[in-house]
């Protein structure tokens, strides 16, 4: 295998077919170039480059080349979606509505918060006209709620 190949079939012998031949000659020098002065940019980034000059080429066209030329695909520059929401759990909260139907067919909505991190739900309020003005109040309450309860873990 060549120095700094990226690994399986990254090889001189790859061959692809003449429409591949077609589509590439002409980017080919900004292609084999970029990527060694950007190490960051990905194949979506470079795909979007190329676009921006006119030039269609899938990613898959574009990592084909960049193996072809013994360049690597970018590093990942962070965590993955999974890991961010994992990381930022204790921060965040989701919310939604149910409903209840009552003996007299009237319907109420609950509206209720999650905390992600801990899984502790929280009932806000119940109404059978929920607009904007209270849910944000009821979204306002549950923020002081939950500040009075942080700040008497801390205090303790």
């Amino acid at each position: 295998m060549a120095p700094g190949a990226c690994g399986k079939g990254s090889g001189p012998n790859l061959t692809g077919g003449p429409a591949d031949r077609r589509s590439i000659a002409r980017p080919r020098p900004w292609f084999c170039a970029s990527p060694r002065e950007n190490p960051r940019w990905g194949y979506h980034r470079i795909q979007g480059e190329l676009l921006g000059l006119g030039i269609t080429l899938s990613a898959t066209s574009i990592a084909t080349i960049l193996r072809r030329s013994g360049l690597c695909p970018a590093p990942r520059r962070g965590p993955t979606w999974g890991q961010f929401l994992r990381s930022q759990a204790a921060g965040i909260l989701a919310c939604d509505f149910l409903t209840v139907e009552t003996l007299l067919l009237k319907t109420y909505y609950v509206l209720f918060f999650i905390e992600l991190k801990t899984r502790r739900v929280h009932i806000a309020g119940a109404t059978t006209n929920p607009d904007s003005a209270w849910v944000t109040q009821q979204a306002r309450n549950v923020s002081g709620h939950l500040r009075e309860l942080s700040e008497r873990r801390i205090g303790s």
